[in-house]
């Protein structure tokens, strides 16, 4: 368990001594900050995100330009949500422990502290400029959609049924019995109400419909345990949560936002990017061809007991974990206007692709 309080945890706390201490533990020595300015960047709904432009005495070509900082969120109810569900502990941990046994591609860490309760952080990552967030609302083409699909390869394929991963305390912590127990269907109907008044006119009545009817159930299909836990999800894969340069996205795509991931099957992140950062007509044409390279480039990474059959399964089934997201936004984050048209794209989205896939049919 961590338990290393950060000496800073908000954008306002930062200090040219402190950031030069951070820069010589991480390898920079001799950095010599004498100054700094900062701004924030993304639109993060969980946790503050700042870009520092920090000043040097001696400027080197090794010393990073810029540096992307988080911290917990300024509004009191996402951070008190955030860190009572350990999102803010989790991201901790992924670049402390995880990260360096993954081929997925990530920022590097300059600091990544917190203290045992999850309420303090400070994540310093390298800047990625000029790559920029994604947009989710706005969706994406084929192309990238594909490079998204397989970069999930290099995060399933070494965790894949991997105890010395998935067995870790703070991955389990999504997965153990008495703390997931309907967990997911509890925050799905705690969203609900708010996501009605404020989103319904956004949905066609069947897809607002579909979204009552899964309230009434005893959990949601992407939450039976049947959906076998097979390696580590990141459970929050979409464009938002990446950064990439547009003209380059190969060569530049890195995911950020480590804080939901657990122990769970892959097709939650599959189906989740497909369904919801993908606009309708586009996912319809290529959904199933995606799904299959995606399978072929597992099997080539080693995963040997997963067939195609069971894996388009495990997709449909999949589509909802979407909505439960959507709720979850609705429940534990601060209201924006960007805010609800996301959630709002999100579950209509997914709404529709569980219709078009005949994934209703896991609702009991």
């Amino acid at each position: 368990m961590i338990d290393q309080s950060p000496e800073v945890y908000q954008a306002g706390q930062i200090t040219a001594d402190w950031l030069e201490r951070t820069l010589a533990a991480a390898g920079h020595a001799d950095a010599g900050v004498v100054g700094f300015s900062t701004r924030a960047v993304g639109t993060g709904q969980a946790a503050g995100c700042f870009r520092i432009l920090p000043e040097y005495r001696d400027p080197r070509p090794d010393l990073p330009r810029s540096i992307i900082t988080k911290f917990p969120s300024d509004d009191e109810g996402s951070a008190n949500a955030a860190a009572n569900s350990g999102t803010y502990l989790r991201e901790i941990q992924f670049y402390r422990t995880l990260r360096a046994q993954l081929t997925i591609r990530t920022p590097r860490s300059y600091l990544a502290e917190c203290n045992a309760s999850g309420a303090r952080f400070a994540l310093l990552l390298e800047d990625l400029a000029p790559a920029d967030q994604g947009d989710q609302i706005a969706g994406c083409d084929a192309e990238m959609a594909r490079l998204s699909v397989l970069e999930l390869v290099g995060l399933h394929a070494p965790t894949w049924d991997n105890p010395a991963i998935l067995d870790l305390d703070f991955v389990r912590y999504t997965s153990l019995p008495e703390r997931a127990a309907n967990i997911m269907q509890r925050i799905y109907r705690a969203g609900l109400p708010a996501f009605v008044d404020r989103c319904a006119q956004a949905l066609e009545p069947e897809e607002l419909a579909l979204l009552r009817r899964a309230a009434d159930c005893d959990e949601l299909p992407s939450e039976y345990p049947r959906l076998a836990t097979r390696c580590l999800a990141h459970n929050d894969y979409r464009l938002d949560n990446f950064l990439f340069v547009p003209e380059n996205p190969a060569e530049t795509l890195r995911v950020v936002d480590w804080q939901t991931y657990g122990s769970g099957n892959p097709m939650r992140d599959v189906s989740y990017f497909i369904g919801g950062c993908l606009l309708p007509e586009l996912r319809r044409r290529i959904e199933q061809d995606l799904v299959r390279e995606y399978h072929d480039a597992m099997c080539a990474s080693g995963v040997k007991d997963y067939t195609f059959a069971q894996c388009w399964s495990d997709y449909r089934q999949a589509a909802w974990h979407g909505t439960m997201y959507a709720m979850a936004g609705m429940a534990f984050v601060r209201q924006t206007e960007r805010g609800d048209r996301l959630f709002a794209t999100m579950a209509q989205r997914h709404a529709r692709q569980i219709l078009e896939l005949g994934a209703d049919e896991f609702l009991r």
